[in-house]
């Protein structure tokens, strides 16, 4: 939440979405933690507050991300859709 709230503070930070496209159910991705009910209107708006692809609109720094393809937390769709907000160049972490 950093990355996009206070982009100025930081020169490179590592990246692991937990919980990112809290909307993923409604467009056939899986979605990560905390696991919203998507059958609610009301829950999927509120959970857009939440989600960390939208905090990161504006980051403007590098970024060092991680992934697992098997994380039920940060399902890599998840992840993807954050990285696509951050117009920056990105180097996965080893």
């Amino acid at each position: 939440m950093l990355a996009g709230l206070r982009p100025e503070r930081l020169r490179l930070y590592c990246l692991v979405p937990s919980g990112a496209d809290t909307n993923g159910d409604l467009h056939a991705r899986k979605a990560g933690y905390p696991n919203w009910p998507s059958n609610d209107p009301d829950v999927m708006q509120t959970a857009l507050y939440f989600d960390p692809v939208n905090s990161l609109l504006g980051s403007r720094r590098r970024c060092s991300p991680r992934w697992v393809f098997i994380d039920t937390t940060s399902p890599p769709a998840g992840i993807w859709t954050a990285l696509n907000q951050i117009p920056v160049a990105k180097e996965r972490c080893p």
